[in-house]
């Protein structure tokens, strides 16, 4: 009888051992995540929508843009070397150095100062990874093009994406905050754009008599009213031109046969 009641004594705290073990891990495990998470930098350089804001006066926040819209990326990566870089730049346009105008051919210059093939490769796995779609790599491997939707950037950078509007009426998306990469990435990157459509370049055209110019991209309103007789451009002396006709350019760059 004495052994059988062992039984309870030993088991039942075995037992409240276990589980008190058990919901304490379940407690901890959210903190043991996000402390062997890989740390991330924020891109102080990048635009937000604080600083485009600033630049058009006021904005107001609309809606989150749509988690399946598609967004256009370029990263731009750093260039190595930048002491020396600066240096030859001196000295080609010094016409004392010996170095006066003898420029760098394109392979040249990427061998000297541009990013390393790893780089890139590193910035379009990691693009990869979140599901965007590397669309144009170049032989400088200054530049790595992408394509993906807003929920992916919102998870790559994590940053919340949402449509503004300013006060003169323009609308585009931005981020809210300064995107962020991880520690392993970020130091290759020099730009980011395509997180915000901002900046939105048209052509107004004017009228003879008196019309309205818009003259800021970003859509602030910088208006002035102007008299204006418009005249098409004729072509110019052939010594000294001073304005070409869209037919001398098409000439220029072989463009007639489209």
């Amino acid at each position: 009888m004495k052994i059988r009641t062992i039984y309870p004594v030993v088991l039942v705290p075995l037992l409240c051992g276990i589980l008190a073990g058990a919901m304490l891990l379940l407690i901890l495990s959210p903190f043991t995540h996000a402390t062997s998470s890989v740390p991330r930098i924020t891109l102080a350089t990048a635009a937000s929508a604080n600083s485009i804001c600033k630049d058009t006066m006021h904005c107001k926040l609309v809606s989150s843009t749509p988690a399946n819209q598609l967004i256009t990326l370029a990263f731009g990566l750093k260039l190595r070397n930048t002491d020396n870089l600066t240096a030859y730049l001196g000295e080609i346009t010094n016409p004392h150095s010996l170095f006066y105008h003898h420029y760098l051919n394109a392979a040249s210059f990427a061998a000297q100062y541009g990013p390393f093939p790893q780089s890139e490769a590193s910035i379009a796995s990691f693009l990869r990874s979140h599901g965007f779609k590397i669309t144009a790599t170049y032989s400088n491997h200054l530049v790595v093009d992408a394509v993906g939707t807003v929920s992916q950037a919102v998870q790559a950078f994590q940053v919340q994406i949402n449509n503004y509007r300013t006060d003169a009426g323009h609308q585009f998306y931005a981020n809210a905050a300064t995107p962020s990469l991880p520690i392993n990435v970020a130091p290759m990157v020099a730009s980011i754009s395509g997180l915000d459509d901002a900046i939105q370049y048209a052509r107004q055209p004017i009228r003879p008599g008196n019309d309205t110019l818009h003259t800021n991209a970003r859509g602030n309103p910088n208006v002035q009213t102007v008299q204006n007789s418009i005249n098409c451009p004729q072509p110019g002396s052939p010594k000294l031109p001073t304005s070409y006709t869209p037919k001398q350019i098409a000439t220029a760059y072989e463009f007639n046969g489209c």
